[in-house]
């Protein structure tokens, strides 16, 4: 839990997304705060502007994905839950 509790996953998930296309980086003060104006203008550009239809429709394609309970149930909990029954049967 200490890995999880670590300040800088938040930052890397957040990277992550945004080198995926999922998300903008606001741009931040020199001491890492946020200018309400900086904050203003990525929501403009995420949520309005021409520019941002890209990534509106990359995070529709993620939505779709991460929200399908069917796909993560029968393929990942499915896939695991047999793995338990059957995969430590066969590693004895």
């Amino acid at each position: 839990m200490e890995i999880l509790a670590h300040p800088s996953i938040g930052g890397l998930n957040a990277r992550l997304l945004v080198e995926k296309g999922l998300a903008l980086e606001i741009e931040r003060e020199e001491d890492g705060s946020f200018r309400r104006e900086e904050i203003s203008k990525s929501l403009r550009l995420a949520l309005v502007s021409e520019e941002g239809e890209k990534l509106r429709m990359r995070a529709r394609e993620a939505a779709t994905i991460f929200g399908d309970q069917k796909l993560h149930h029968d393929h990942y909990i499915g896939g695991f839950v047999e793995y338990l029954k059957n995969g430590f049967a066969n590693q004895k």
